[in-house]
């Protein structure tokens, strides 16, 4: 009765996280165009409407747009208001660091070297080196669309939920995805995951706390050229586990808490436009641990061409990743009728019809092939012979 109980319980988890939709690109229109009282800040404070960094945090209330010019800012943001929108000059690099404590906060047209949110948050259109969920003991939801980054770092107790859509995760980091500690669920819809090295760093399982990170992949290409993953597996409460590296999906499955996969999954080699060149670590970069420092001059700060799929890469058709322009930035999908134009010049008159040739009757032809008709029937308008 008891493994009855139990299976009944795992087929209905099953059934919830399978029926997750991810939200439908026309969702997040209305957050593209949101718009609130702006801050323009700049790194120097000079420029047309801008201010430094200190007077613009002072500056901000709910509902404001923090506009950020490109450049290299010396100055730290952090960030505790609610109902932010964060947004850059698209395409154009912010060697920032930016902290964010508020809630319900809206990310876009970003490239940035840094961003830490410890609460709910969605990114859209924008490009994130180093992104981190930091460590916090309150459950969160954080939304991720048509985006790219370079490294995700989870540091969480609680049973969170991070959505990517339609993005990017190429990284030449020790891993892509590094979870610390807890348990969580993490969604991957029409993403390519790409690793250097690993993909995936997974906490140990604790089946006595019931923890471990739940991952879900729907037609996604996900590779990485070490291994898709590496973690501690543990049979039960205090057994200690052995750590083992996952090379396919079912070693996958056997480190994470749960895998679920739907529709087309592609474990092959991405081909990029622009490959990924292997990267010195210093003492305190590469090893995932808290705390961990990155440089934001990186190569992500100079060419977003590593994030574009060659043509003659596997999954180029599949409608995989972010919508990116020729210089790698993610750029709102077109309509596909976007090319078509409506005419307004007055259209060209229609020429009149030209008008039927007389039809002679074939006894007159013959005739004339005999002698010359010395008069033309009379013809009525329209060109038929007229009848007497």
């Amino acid at each position: 009765m008891h493994n009855k109980l139990l299976s009944l319980i795992a087929c209905f988890f099953i059934f919830i996280l399978f029926s997750h939709q991810a939200p439908a690109a026309g969702s997040y229109d209305s957050l593209r165009t949101k718009t609130g009282t702006i801050v323009k800040c700049s790194p120097d404070g000079k420029g047309e409407g801008c201010v430094p960094v200190g007077e613009a945090m002072r500056s901000l209330k709910k509902g404001s747009v923090l506009h950020l010019m490109p450049g290299s800012y010396s100055s730290s943001f952090d960030i505790d208001v609610d109902g932010l929108i964060i947004e850059g000059e698209p395409g154009k690099y912010c060697d920032a660091s930016i902290r964010i404590k508020g809630k319900k906060n809206i990310i876009r047209n970003l490239w940035v070297g840094q961003l830490e949110c410890e609460t709910d948050v969605t990114i859209i259109d924008s490009v994130i080196n180093y992104f981190t969920c930091e460590y916090n003991d309150k459950k969160m939801e954080q939304e991720f669309f048509n985006s790219c980054f370079n490294s995700i770092s989870v540091y969480s107790y609680k049973d969170n939920k991070l959505t990517f859509t339609k993005c990017n995760i190429v990284s030449d980091n020790s891993h892509a995805v590094y979870f610390s500690w807890g348990d969580g669920n993490i969604y991957f819809t029409n993403c390519i995951i790409y690793g250097k090295n690993k993909l995936f760093s997974l906490p140990e399982r604790d089946r006595g706390n019931d923890q471990g990170v739940r991952i879900m992949l729907d037609n996604s290409l996900i590779y990485g050229e070490m291994a898709l993953a590496d973690g501690t597996s543990k049979t039960g409460v205090n057994n200690s586990g052995k750590e083992e590296k996952a090379l396919d999906l079912k070693g996958l499955k056997r480190l994470a808490k749960s895998l679920m996969t739907k529709g087309d999954i592609i474990t092959e080699r991405p081909i990029f436009k622009k490959e990924l060149q292997a990267r010195n670590f210093g003492p305190m970069e590469g090893g995932g641990g808290r705390g961990m420092h990155f440089s934001s001059s990186s190569y992500s700060s100079r060419d977003l061409k590593v994030f574009i799929l060659d043509d003659k890469s596997p999954g180029k058709d599949k409608n995989l990743g972010a919508n990116l322009n020729e210089e790698g930035f993610p750029v709102p999908e077109q309509p596909k009728d976007a090319k078509k134009t409506t005419a307004t010049t007055t259209p060209a008159p229609t020429p009149a019809p030209t008008p039927a040739p007389a039809v002679k009757p074939a006894i007159e032809e013959k005739a004339v092939e005999k002698k010359p008709v010395e008069k033309q029937p009379e013809t009525v308008p329209g060109g038929a012979p007229k009848l007497f």
